[in-house]
């Protein structure tokens, strides 16, 4: 019940901080608005209202890059969230949300830095889910690049997307590819093993 009340009066804000934004865009006052706006996004997506964040988070977006310019990281997290939530209902445009964000924050820390593994590891989502196997594949590696680095390759969210993409690998066809990252799950359990052990 207390869940229910909770989802309930998290609703209830985010239209309250909603209406805020919307009068605050009549009233010319768009600075001010981008905070009501990120709350209410921030509200719908604890509510697992996919549909709901994804529309607050374009409006976000279009906010943040007049305001702030199109680099600014900000717009890449805004960009980010949006992909996301294109992800979760599994809706067109995800990938191309999802790149630009990998855009800003190449540019912004470098190919290798570990803010870039989060978002390449939903990008190897949606373009597996697109049937893009290739480009998966390309996203997947460069994660684990950073992922080994950064000695994360054993986190329960990476050996999940790297579960995920063996599923898709095997579905074009591509077993050789598929047996190489169980190969590489293996082995990095392993370590962690012996490692744990000592």
């Amino acid at each position: 019940k207390d869940n229910q009340e909770s989802r309930a009066l998290n609703q209830e804000v985010a239209s309250t901080l909603k209406e805020m934004f919307d009068s605050q865009i009549r009233q010319g006052l768009k600075g001010i608005a981008i905070h009501p706006l990120q709350t209410a996004a921030i509200l719908s997506v604890q509510n697992k209202n996919w549909s709901e964040a994804e529309s607050q988070y374009r409006q976000l977006l279009a906010l943040l890059e007049e305001q702030l310019g199109p680099e600014d990281p900000s717009v890449g997290q805004a960009s980010y969230m949006l992909g996301t939530m294109l992800l979760f209902q599994q809706k067109f445009g995800a990938a191309d949300a999802l790149k630009r964000a990998i855009g800003i924050l190449e540019r912004q820390h470098g190919s290798e830095h570990d803010a870039l593994a989060s978002p390449l590891a939903l990008l190897v989502l949606a373009s597996g889910i697109d049937g893009r196997t290739d480009e998966a594949e390309r996203y997947f590696e460069h994660c684990r690049s950073i992922r080994e680095k950064s000695g994360t390759l054993n986190s329960p969210d990476f050996v999940g997307i790297a579960k995920k993409h063996v599923q898709f690998l095997r579905k074009a066809n591509r077993e050789e590819a598929a047996k190489k990252v169980e190969a590489m799950l293996s082995r990095s359990a392993s370590t962690e093993g012996e490692i744990s052990t000592n």
